[in-house]
């Protein structure tokens, strides 16, 4: 059976002063394999979770359907992803991007 391995990008510093983090459930998936994305958005100002704003997942080269989840009251955010039956072994780099908002004062 193939394997992927996976690695993450780090988003930090985009608009509006925040910083995040992303980790991997796992860093070697097998096609049919669940991968749990997680992470957190904060204020580089005030070190608190920024709650209710979207965050992009994607991979790259494309190891899945790229999808949106919003952060939760405290910054977290999470994703479980099917890693699909026809994925090509191969090395895969997952991002989550804060496209950036004005963000609550």
């Amino acid at each position: 059976m193939s394997q992927q391995q996976i690695s993450t990008a780090i988003f930090d510093n985009y608009p509006g002063g925040t910083a995040g983090r992303i980790s991997l459930s796992a860093t070697t998936v097998r096609p049919g394999d669940t991968l749990t994305i997680s992470g957190y958005l904060v204020r580089l100002d005030t070190a608190e979770g920024v709650p209710m704003q979207p965050i992009f997942i994607s991979s790259s080269p494309s190891l899945f359907p790229s999808t949106t989840v919003r952060t939760g009251a405290g910054g977290a955010f999470s994703a479980n992803i099917t890693i699909p039956a026809n994925a090509a072994p191969g090395n895969y780099t997952i991002t989550a991007e804060f496209p950036g908002a004005t963000l609550p004062q």
